[in-house]
């Protein structure tokens, strides 16, 4: 909806879902107010941990899909330089 492309999506999403510090401060209060048992404070901090750890590599994986969907769109292959500059001559 967004017109975002599948990869581009997911690596937003990705870096959207770090949140582990604020869930585990909301999930803290909840257990000191009596609101959460101790089971379920347990549950919140294990998706916590989770989802911060998973974060960095999903990102990552997305993000170079997006910039080999780029080179693609751009016409450039593998045999051809990353960067738009000039190259320096091959010295023999």
């Amino acid at each position: 909806m967004s017109g975002l492309g599948r990869w581009e999506a997911l690596a937003l999403g990705a870096g959207m879902n770090s949140r582990g510090v604020i869930e585990v401060i909301v999930a803290m209060v909840g257990l000191r107010l009596g609101i959460l048992g101790p089971e379920t404070y347990t549950i919140f901090s294990l998706v916590a941990i989770v989802t911060s750890l998973m974060a960095p590599p999903i990102l990552r994986a997305a993000m170079a899909r997006v910039e080999e969907n780029a080179e693609t769109e751009l016409g450039m292959g593998a045999d051809k330089p990353r960067d738009l500059a000039p190259q320096p001559p091959a010295t023999v």
